[in-house]
Formats: C-alpha cells, sequence, structure tokens
C-alpha cells in the first residue's frame, strides 16, 4: 500500500504512472528470475501481481490508498 496526494489530476496521473512502473518492475524481476531471499531453507521460484494497483479507501479526500497484491511461490526445503 502507499497513501498517494490525489489533490490535483498531475497527482493523480502521476500516481498511475508510478503504480504501472512497480507493476512493470514486479514483472521484468520475475523474467530476470531476480528474487527476494527468504530464508535460508525458501528458494523463490516466481514473483506476480495478482491484483492490479488500483485505488483503495481513504479517510480524508486529500490522499488515497493505492494497494496491489503480490504473490510469491517458493520452495520450501528440509533444514
Amino acid at each position: 500500500m502507499a497513501r498517494l496526494s490525489i489533490k490535483a489530476d498531475s497527482d493523480r496521473k502521476s500516481n498511475v504512472t508510478w503504480g504501472e512502473a512497480l507493476e512493470a518492475w514486479v514483472k521484468a524481476q520475475n523474467d530476470a528470475q531476480s528474487y527476494p531471499t527468504i530464508d535460508k531453507n525458501s528458494t523463490v521460484q516466481q514473483i506476480s501481481i495478482t491484483t492490479p494497483f488500483y485505488v483503495g479507501q481513504a479517510p480524508d479526500t486529500n490522499t488515497a490508498v493505492y494497494e496491489l497484491t503480490l504473490a510469491i511461490r517458493y520452495m520450501r526445503t528440509s533444514s
């Protein structure tokens, strides 16, 4: 989640651009198999976005909460 300003149209456009760039970055990391390290007994096999970047609820009218959901598939090895 990210709480970002939505006061002006330019803010909203910038936020959408940021979200699209984040989605592209996650896809690029997956394509390159550049995965995060979880712990010494787990190997990440895939990362993906399961819910695209969207505007969630915000308690005020000057900001919005933008959300996306990541999936991380990993294999746990016995220690």
